[in-house]
């Protein structure tokens, strides 16, 4: 009680004095001192902002990955119950200090012990002892132009604990890249102090550049990504391991580089979304993440089309909105056929000639099913989702079955609460809907299932 009796004047007074670090470690402390008496006890919210900028002009250098970048990190936060917003692409300074307000302010009325992640891939700069976000706007990399138009590391990480100081913050800096053009100030950032109740990662150490080579992704992004999902792992040794799989990875040539100020730790991989079931009802973030993991790699513009507008206002609906971009302008000529996120289709799937757009199936898109069990089911209703593609039933477990010519379908789900169940589906489609019924085998649950295609702007004609 007495060590309270000293935070509580100095979080009363740090709205109308400027924050100190002994009164942000203040401010800080006595949010996870209180947040155990809240009668309403629950897991802290998670949320994130991802940054990619990538289209510099030729005199700063443009890149290729940020975009893929935060694709593949996003997806990884998702998993770890992070609720993302819309990211920033190509973003100048003004968007990229307004989604940073915006992000203080969602941080701020989440409440005590929430979670916090900022990630960042683009350029970046040391300028006379301080470490800059290079702006898409920016259009050559002197001194006086970065000084002018770039944002400073520090401008963010002091909105953040200054807006929100009862958060922990992760600060991820994938930037110091190796091709940035004609700069003055050292490509490399320069090392920063340690501030309470905040994480500050860089892809690379004090001095050195970070690469954006990588299909697909950069190292650093790639490592961050799939080591964030590994159940049980706290943020040291997350962070760790992400250390070791770059260096690895690049030949020793960019190691990693972190500032811890966290005095508890986070597990990210703890809070991995369950798969998708029968008996599952994720929510509309967790349910897109599980989707867009079927749907991405896609070349039928109905189907992301129909995504987006299923899923619009989250991240995912974002990427479907760019990948529909990168296929506007591929040549009609050239489109491929689709490749399954998971698993090739079946042999038996429709196939359009070699160099010819994908078949398009009547059947295919996103469907939402709602179902209605017995008495003798653990769960007795919720809701589920599968993607259709070129005829062949998408689940995340795998390709799981085909439509056949009449709409009809049976499929196997594994059962959410105990997933060595098999709960067998018996479906009619027709148009737009369709029905059916379910049992589990070898149990005694049995139901009916409902299903409604979610249709886009072009959802019912083939894609073009």
């Amino acid at each position: 009680m007495h060590s309270a009796q000293i935070f509580i004047p100095a979080a009363q007074r740090a709205a109308r004095q400027p924050a100190s670090p002994l009164r942000a470690l203040a401010a800080w402390a006595l949010g996870l001192l209180l947040a155990p008496l809240s009668s309403e006890a629950q897991e802290p919210k998670r949320l994130a902002l991802l940054i990619a900028n990538q289209s510099y002009v030729a005199e700063v250098g443009p890149l290729k990955n940020p975009r893929n970048d935060i694709r593949h990190v996003g997806a990884a936060l998702a998993q770890a119950g992070f609720d993302l917003g819309a990211p920033l692409t190509d973003a100048t300074r003004e968007q990229t200090l307004a989604g940073l307000h915006e992000f203080a302010d969602r941080l701020a009325a989440a409440g005590p012990g929430v979670i916090g992640f900022l990630y960042y891939s683009g350029h970046g700069v040391a300028i006379g002892g301080d470490n800059v976000l290079v702006p898409v706007n920016v259009k050559s990399t002197s001194t006086r132009e970065l000084e002018i138009s770039g944002v400073k590391l520090v401008d963010i990480t002091t909105t953040l604990s200054e807006r929100a100081p009862h958060a922990v913050h992760f600060i991820v800096f994938d930037a110091c890249r190796n091709n940035l053009a004609g700069t003055r100030g050292a490509k490399g950032f320069v090392p920063v102090a340690e501030r309470p109740g905040m994480l500050i990662a860089f892809s690379t150490a004090p001095g050195s550049t970070a690469s954006d080579e990588g299909e697909g992704g950069g190292p650093y992004a790639a490592a961050l990504a799939a080591e964030m999902t590994v159940p049980g792992r706290n943020h040291d040794d997350m962070f760790f391991e992400v250390r070791r799989r770059v260096a690895q990875t690049t030949r020793q040539e960019q190691v990693p580089w972190t500032q811890d100020g966290l005095l508890r730790h986070v597990h990210f991989g703890g809070q991995a979304i369950q798969a998708p079931g029968p008996h599952a009802d994720p929510s509309p973030t967790n349910e897109a993440a599980q989707v867009w993991t079927l749907t991405k790699e896609t070349t039928d513009k109905a189907v992301l089309e129909a995504f987006i507008a299923r899923y619009k206002g989250t991240f995912y609906a974002e990427l479907a909105r760019a990948r529909l971009r990168e296929l506007d302008q591929k040549p009609p000529a050239t489109a491929s056929l689709p490749a399954p996120s998971i698993h090739t289709a079946p042999a038996s799937a429709p196939q359009g000639p070699p160099g010819q757009p994908p078949k398009h199936h009547p059947f295919d898109g996103i469907w939402e099913a709602t179902f209605q069990g017995s008495q003798a089911c653990a769960r007795r209703s919720g809701a589920w989702t599968l993607l259709v593609q070129q005829g062949v039933v998408h689940h995340r477990s795998g390709s799981i079955g085909s439509v056949d010519a009449k709409g009809g379908l049976t499929i196997d789900l594994p059962s959410s609460v105990n997933p060595k169940v098999k709960v067998r589906h018996t479906i009619k489609l027709s148009g737009n809907s369709g029905a059916g019924t379910y049992r589990t085998l070898g149990g005694p649950c049995i139901g009916t299932t409902a299903l409604q295609k979610s249709t886009g702007p072009a959802a019912s004609a083939p894609a073009r």
